[in-house]
């Protein structure tokens, strides 16, 4: 019997031992203060929702790229491995199972998640039909895990308004429309249409973002010709995309402009093809 005694309590022992193996918390907002928030704007739209105590969930498309969710934690994470994404039923979808989505690879730091298109597609749909997402992933120290409940409640008129605000996106960024560099025929100075449609673009990025404060354009040629020719053609060629800027509606005083002749090549003058990256203008954006 005295036997028998130990080996129960052994047993209870390792039982408590094998459930503290792995320690958890769990984040999410209530059903009456779960809210989501729309942070619209041309350059970007932001659709997020605050965690209580751990963060915020986002949805984010910045203009010129895709969609992307990520969890922003007041915490940094140190020991990052592998997070688990699926969706849940609330407590009214009474007989629903979870359904699983992805697993993904977690990043130490404050932003341990982060997805693609793909898969922040997949979380959205499932708020959409009124399930609740789930991230959890490693903690704040060795064998934890967190948690993160991301409701769908009062997520649909959240939705409609971050859908208006995809449709309305500039088709590029900053990043994207802040260098350009117009190619030239030899001896030429006109721009061939296609470049004209990259004018228009920046032209209607600048009027958003107001952070823009200058443009520089510089005009080069490559070695053939004479010192002074090439001085004049870089020139025109400057000119002639500045013109373009101006009758797209870019205001002349953002406009810095400058010719180099054939100085400051990108390549040697030695081969046809070298000689055609040189006979250029570069259009470079300065914020303020």
């Amino acid at each position: 019997m005295k036997h028998n005694v130990v080996a129960f309590l052994m047993l209870i022992a390792v039982s408590c031992l094998s459930s503290m193996s792995v320690y958890g918390h769990l984040y999410g907002s209530l059903i009456d203060t779960a809210s989501w928030k729309l942070e619209p704007s041309r350059l970007a739209c932001k659709l997020w929702q605050p965690v209580p105590s751990y963060g915020t969930a986002v949805f984010y498309r910045r203009a010129g790229e895709q969609m992307k969710f990520y969890l922003d934690s007041q915490r940094k994470i140190k020991f990052a491995k592998k997070a688990r994404i699926f969706s849940a039923p609330p407590a009214w979808m009474h007989g629903k199972r979870d359904n699983p989505i992805a697993t993904v690879k977690e990043s130490n730091g404050f932003r341990p998640i982060l997805i693609d298109h793909n898969l922040a597609s997949l979380v959205m749909a499932e708020l959409q039909r009124g399930r609740i997402a789930v991230v959890e992933h490693s903690g704040w120290y060795t064998n934890h895990l967190v948690e993160i409940e991301v409701s769908s409640i009062n997520f649909t008129k959240a939705y409609e308004g971050f859908v208006a605000c995809l449709a309305d996106l500039l088709p590029a960024n900053f990043d994207q429309l802040e260098r350009t560099t117009f190619y030239f025929r030899v001896g030429m100075h006109w721009l061939e249409r296609s470049y004209r449609d990259r004018i228009k673009m920046i032209s209607e990025y600048i009027a958003v973002d107001k952070s823009v404060a200058r443009i520089y354009v510089d005009g080069h040629t490559d070695n053939l010709g004479r010192t002074g020719e090439n001085w004049d053609l870089s020139r025109r060629r400057a000119e002639v995309v500045k013109e373009i800027m101006l009758s797209e509606g870019i205001p002349e005083d953002m406009i810095v402009l400058r010719y180099h002749g054939e100085h400051y090549p990108v390549a040697k003058n030695n081969s046809a093809r070298n000689r055609a990256k040189n006979r250029r203008v570069t259009l470079r954006l300065e914020k303020g």
